[in-house]
């Protein structure tokens, strides 16, 4: 019977800890107030990486530009998403000014059957001159950071870490862990009314 129940409480932890899998990252960064700029301020620099695996390192990184229609230099910053610490660190690659600068992370696929629950800031150290203090939002599959102000900033080629939380959604059919966990404790069940009756 304690082998039994070790088993049971192993198969309960084994399915415990859900995890990002996939999904699409991208970046921009712009001077959209910028006046000296107007005659050539086009739009953002932006870099996408779509439908990526998570958890082998860096998910956006070098060569992930799309988009640069001002021609801006500078404006790259690597996103990598740890899935076991639920952490996100965004690094800039680069030293340069902008007045405002996103990093989303949307149709994020999780290992089974959950939701993203919260967003904060662990450290931020992405922005020089002064702090911004960046805007944080989510949804169930997302998770948004704006930097943003019209005096400007510069991406200092260090670091900002971000953590994010989970839940579990509710569920009518039961995961294949809970199934095996209710067909084994059934069957420890009937095994003892045997033996009492034995």
């Amino acid at each position: 019977m304690k082998k039994l129940m070790c088993l049971l409480l192993a198969l309960a932890g084994a399915s415990a800890n859900a995890a990002i899998v996939k999904a699409d990252f991208g970046t921009s960064a712009g001077l959209p107030y910028c006046a000296a700029c107007a005659p050539f301020n086009f739009g953002p620099k932006t870099f996408t990486a779509t439908g990526q695996a998570v958890g082998a390192g860096v998910e956006l990184g070098a060569g992930a530009v799309v988009g640069n229609p001002s021609g801006w230099d500078g404006g790259e910053v690597w996103i990598d998403l740890d899935p076991v610490a639920q952490t996100l660190t965004l690094t800039s690659q680069d030293l340069w000014d902008f007045e405002n600068f996103t990093a989303l992370i949307s149709n994020i696929k999780f290992d089974r059957n959950e939701v993203i629950s919260g967003l904060s800031l662990v450290s931020n150290d992405l922005t020089e001159d002064f702090v911004v203090d960046p805007v944080l939002t989510f949804t169930g599959n997302s998770l948004r950071i704006v930097y943003d102000s019209p005096d400007g900033f510069y991406l200092t080629g260090r670091s900002a870490v971000f953590q994010y939380t989970t839940r579990d959604l509710p569920t009518d059919v039961p995961e294949p862990g809970s199934l095996a966990l209710l067909a084994l404790g059934g069957a420890a069940l009937g095994l003892r009314r045997r033996r009492q009756r034995g």
